[in-house]
């Protein structure tokens, strides 16, 4: 929704619920053009509201929001785990990636013979680490 503010032209009824009054010409006035698209067609919508109406209505939204989702957590999800079961996984998430380094050296040297061999030791450490916690999406084949 595009959102702008300029001078009333012509007298429009408020489009927020709760007020329903006209805007006089000259006054200011707070304009929102919605436009929806489909196969073929373009729908446009247009609001007019008082400022202070605009205004009511938008923090009327924010305070639907529950406190808890006002402001998202950025990143990752951390994995809860008793320090045991850390230490644990961080050793196998730790065993990967020196199969990675091995593999990647192995590669470059063109023996394919061991970069498969760590690929099924790479592939057989992944159910251990998903008893630990999730696992990234590239690393599981097929």
């Amino acid at each position: 929704m595009d959102i702008w503010v300029r001078w009333n032209r012509q007298a429009k009824s408020c489009s927020y619920e709760g007020c329903g009054e006209v805007i006089a010409k000259n006054h200011p006035v707070v304009v929102g053009r919605l436009k929806r698209r489909g196969g073929g067609w373009i729908r446009t919508r247009q609001f007019w509201w008082h400022p202070g109406c605009w205004l009511i209505q938008a923090m009327e939204h924010l305070n639907s929001i529950p406190e808890e989702e006002r402001i998202p957590k950025r990143g990752r999800k951390p994995v809860t785990l008793d320090p045991d079961e850390r230490k644990a996984r961080l050793a196998l998430l730790r065993r990967h990636a020196y199969l990675t380094y091995r593999q990647r050296d192995y590669t470059r040297s063109g023996d394919l013979e061991k970069v498969l061999e760590i690929e099924i030791m790479k592939q057989e450490l992944i159910p251990l680490i998903e008893r630990t916690g999730p696992v990234p999406k590239r690393w599981v084949v097929g």
